[in-house]
């Protein structure tokens, strides 16, 4: 007995152009039936989209919705708490990516790397000679508030570098970790801010999470403060992070995710990502939501969702549950 899947491809360009659709073709077991387009199969157990619509899941055998990406966005959280009956799952090979993303943030924001090619492509050495703005990271403290798939990575990325790992999550219940870290829950994080110089944020966005940090946060760490943002833009008030940046609460800041996107495809190459002017700062290393965004992304995508689906046709359960009421 088959297992029938359907990818909805709605738009065009397609997430899914139709060299990655052979690529996954190739990767199922014969038992896997893959319907791809605009309109969901009737015969449908497992719908593969990001960002279905609650017409989407109304199918008489739907039982499981697979979105290809690590985030879950608020539409789609809110289609899926309309549909109590299905199981929400996500891709979690994107952490790798991101990790590195945030190691690579961090690295340029703490070792001001901008500001010294913006000066030195002006043949300007003045930089090689003043009292210099970098710090050591071996030995500092950081902290990681969201410690799941991506937040562990970061964790080990940092200790490999010497420093000591403090983490914040939903529960402090103990974790099986390959290296040390301190994990507190989300009640402790004013206890814990002050005892780390190094903010590294992970988090998805949620009713519970949007705002989280705010100017009274970003002034409890110690200083020299520098903060990462690889989750997502709202989870820190938008104000309180630029006015941090510019009166100097954060030294340096690498941030990834933002608070005004792009709408069309004329759009992208002209959007202000925040109602102030971030990019009027020396002290920020600014990216536009791309550090997941490596070659190799499609070949892993389709290793990782073949396994998924190959395991289904088994009778296995799904992995990768997503927690529809916690967003993550």
């Amino acid at each position: 007995m088959p297992t029938y899947v359907h990818l909805l491809q709605e738009h065009e360009p397609p997430v899914f152009e139709p060299s990655v659709l052979d690529a996954l073709r190739a990767k199922l077991n014969a038992e896997v039936a893959l319907s791809v387009g605009p309109t969901v199969a009737p015969e449908a157990e497992i719908l593969v989209s990001g960002s279905p619509k609650p017409e989407h899941l109304t199918g008489p055998r739907l039982r499981a919705v697979i979105v290809p990406f690590t985030g879950i966005a608020p539409n789609v959280r809110a289609a899926l708490l309309e549909f109590p009956h299905l199981t929400l799952h996500n891709s979690r090979w994107p952490a790798i990516p991101t990790a590195e993303g945030a190691l690579t943030l961090l690295m340029a924001a703490t070792k001001f790397v901008l500001p010294a090619d913006r000066a030195f492509r002006q043949h300007d050495w003045r930089m090689r000679y003043a009292p210099s703005p970098s710090i050591l990271l071996h030995g500092k403290t950081v902290l990681i508030l969201g410690f799941g798939a991506i937040g562990k990575l970061v964790g080990q990325m940092c200790h490999a570098l010497g420093m000591n790992v403090l983490a914040v999550r939903r529960s402090a219940a103990p974790l099986a970790l390959p290296f040390p870290a301190e994990v507190f829950s989300i009640n402790q994080l004013r206890q814990v801010l002050p005892r780390a110089s190094i903010l590294i944020v992970t988090l998805p966005l949620t009713d519970e999470t949007k705002g989280l940090i705010g100017a009274e946060e970003l002034n409890l760490l110690a200083k020299p403060a520098f903060l990462v943002n690889v989750g997502r833009g709202a989870v820190i008030e938008e104000a309180a992070l630029y006015h941090a940046l510019k009166d100097g609460a954060l030294t340096a800041a690498g941030l990834d995710v933002w608070y005004n996107y792009p709408t069309d495809k004329a759009s992208q190459a002209h959007t202000q990502p925040s109602q102030f002017p971030f990019h009027e700062l020396e002290n920020v290393v600014m990216s536009q939501h791309r550090i997941d965004l490596v070659r190799e992304h499609d070949a892993r995508l389709v290793e990782e969702l073949a396994a998924m689906l190959n395991t289904a046709a088994r009778g296995e359960p799904l992995p990768n549950v997503v927690n529809v009421q916690a967003g993550y």
